[in-house]
């Protein structure tokens, strides 16, 4: 089935891959379950508790538990060594949880397999740092015994009505060419960086590494006692409720000529 290209972004490119999430179960053949994000105090879940297929659409869930490690949530989600790609469109529709504790994110890595350069990256589509109205982008590159991530600046984009957030699905875009990535937040590109050389930051490798395909990540994960990193007054407490959902309806890729895809 055709959906319609989302405009101005995808105007014009073709549909390549997407999931609609309409089947009995995660579709294995789309997605892998990889651990990308863990801590001491949380299970990562290959299970139904954790990720699973719920009326159509994708339900991940974090839960309180009884023992040793106190939180549970979804292993990653990923197209690790299922898909990965090189420019497009990229759109979800979802709701993520806004609210304290909550670590909700759509995001990517380099495919180690067409690694070009010695760091790879990572391209948080959005983060959910515990906030209520609130999601944010980055760019990052990783090196082996480094690390150096965008610097700083008003990237975030913020919700008008709060209030109603936690019961709302919003569309959640990345648009990838060669000489930028670019954020979006319902039709609405909120923030965009330059890709090319005279685009460097943290003073190594050159802008590169973000030519080379990435595939897709999604966590539900939790800021707990555990976790080494706590963005100010983060943590969850007695007041979270649990379960902690992260909803998604679909994801689509559209590209171009520019585009390119690799499956498996």
């Amino acid at each position: 089935m055709e959906y319609a290209a989302p405009k101005p972004f995808a105007e014009g490119m073709k549909l390549v891959w997407h999931d609609e999430f309409d089947g009995d179960k995660i579709d294995m053949t789309k997605w892998a379950f990889k651990a990308k994000m863990a801590q001491g105090d949380i299970i990562n879940g290959t299970g139904e508790r954790n990720a699973r297929i719920d009326g159509g659409e994708l339900l991940l869930q974090c839960h309180r538990e009884e023992g040793e490690k106190p939180f549970s949530t979804n292993c990653s989600l990923t197209t690790d060594g299922t898909m990965s790609y090189r420019y497009g469109y990229l759109e979800m529709c979802a709701n993520p949880p806004f609210f304290k504790g909550a670590w909700p994110s759509f995001w990517m890595q380099s495919d180690r397999r067409y690694l070009t350069t010695e760091y790879f990256v990572e391209v948080d589509i959005f983060e959910i740092f515990a906030s209520k109205d609130q999601v944010y982008p980055n760019l990052h590159k990783w090196w082996k015994g480094g690390h150096v991530q965008l610097p700083g600046g008003d990237r975030g984009y913020t919700f008008p009505n709060p209030e109603t957030l936690n019961d709302e699905y919003h569309l959640y875009g990345f648009g990838w060419t060669p000489e930028r990535m670019y954020f979006t937040v319902d039709g609405e590109e909120y923030y965009s960086y330059n890709i090319g050389e005279e685009g460097d930051f943290g003073g190594i490798g050159g802008m590169a590494g973000f030519q080379d395909p990435l595939y897709i990540i999604l966590n539900n994960f939790l800021f707990t006692e555990g976790s080494r990193w706590k963005p100010g007054d983060c943590l969850v407490d007695e007041n979270t409720t649990f379960p902690v959902e992260y909803r998604v309806k679909w994801m689509r890729l559209w590209q171009d000529e520019t585009g390119e895809l690799f499956i498996g």
